[in-house]
């Protein structure tokens, strides 16, 4: 299948996920789907970094496999570029959603001040406007 139908792929990864009896032969399906969808001549591989270092959980093909042992052996290439980089990626979404947070409380405590003010302002202005409604005099305010 020459990757053009995401439809397609999308439809294949449910029926992995429905059809395989556990983790292992889901990733290695996984794998070999998307060196499928991918394109004629493509493999891939799944790598998964635990306590620091790279482990090969999958592969569509032996030669893609083997590819990935040499990065791992040479500490460098594409495949842990690509997990390095998902991992900066990561840490600056959390950072973000921090942020996020943070700013969403502090919006909450100035909306909270502003309508404590409002509502302060309102009063004044309701005494000003009873005063005015209520002046019998002949003077000017």
């Amino acid at each position: 299948m020459d990757g053009a139908d995401p439809f397609e792929a999308i439809t294949e990864l449910h029926d992995l996920l429905l059809d395989t009896a556990g983790v292992a032969e889901l990733v290695e399906a996984v794998a070999a789907a998307a060196a499928r969808h991918l394109g004629p001549a493509t493999a891939a591989t799944v790598t998964l970094r635990r306590d620091g270092r790279p482990t090969l959980v999958a592969a569509s093909d032996p030669r893609a496999g083997a590819c990935d042992e040499v990065e791992y052996a040479t500490d460098e290439g594409p495949c842990l570029t690509a997990i390095d980089r998902e991992q900066i990626i990561l840490e600056a979404y959390r950072d973000f959603r921090g942020a996020l947070k943070q700013a969403e409380v502090m919006a909450l405590e100035v909306l909270e001040t502003a309508e404590k003010r409002l509502e302060e302002k309102r009063v004044i202005l309701q005494q000003a406007s009873d005063a005015v409604a209520n002046y019998a005099g002949t003077a000017p305010a």
